[in-house]
């Protein structure tokens, strides 16, 4: 039996629906995962040392 990767049929790795990954659409409009992911990044603490001990 051989094994040849030509013989093997390929997957289809877009076969229904096509592929819906992704933040923007393909004329770059943002998804509701772009406003997600914004929400997220505004609100980390960049270069600030998280409080130790409660308040003071």
């Amino acid at each position: 039996m051989e094994f040849s990767p030509i013989l093997r049929p390929r997957k289809a790795y877009c076969a229904f629906g096509g592929n819906k990954k992704g933040i923007f659409t393909r004329d770059r409009k943002p998804k509701s995962a772009a406003f997600l992911l914004q929400k997220r990044w505004t609100g980390m603490n960049f270069g600030e040392k998280p409080q130790q001990g409660g308040k003071q």
